[in-house]
């Protein structure tokens, strides 16, 4: 069966402001920190290979989403765990972060990390980044 177009595009754009909400929920946790537009480099690069796994293939989802694979919706990707898309009740809040590695640098930070969550149309995606990275990725603290 194929979806008309008008019907994917209303769904898109259901999924897409169905992103937003929940970002601006997640704002209202205690040290959130969320990007509506990113534009560092890194940032730009993690969300086209998301995008690009999506298009050609090669991410593997959850099996909430291989349900129903043709219908838009939100869903979460980590820089933890790359190629990996999962619908919302597959996300765990708050994210337990085990290692205290960045995700951009791939150093151990003993302070700690940053984690911010970045939307891109419906993906909503989440990476944790020490100090040094965050500062220059997302800017001061």
């Amino acid at each position: 069966m194929t979806i008309h177009p008008t019907a994917l595009a209303d769904q898109r754009q259901a999924a897409c402001a169905d992103a937003l909400s929940r970002l601006k929920a997640a704002a209202a946790g205690p040290g959130a920190r969320l990007s509506y537009e990113p534009d560092h480099p890194w940032l730009t690069e993690q969300l086209r290979l998301i995008t690009l796994s999506l298009t050609i293939g090669g991410a593997k989802f959850c099996e909430h989403l291989n349900a129903h694979p043709a219908s838009p919706r939100v869903v979460h990707a980590h820089a933890w765990t790359p190629g990996v898309l999962v619908c919302p009740d597959c996300t765990k809040f708050p994210y337990l972060i085990r290692d205290n590695t960045c995700d951009r640098c791939h150093r151990h930070s003993r302070r700690g990390l940053w984690t911010t969550i970045a939307a891109h149309g419906p993906v909503l995606f989440t990476y944790a980044l020490c100090r040094t990275c965050h500062t220059e990725v997302d800017g001061p603290a």
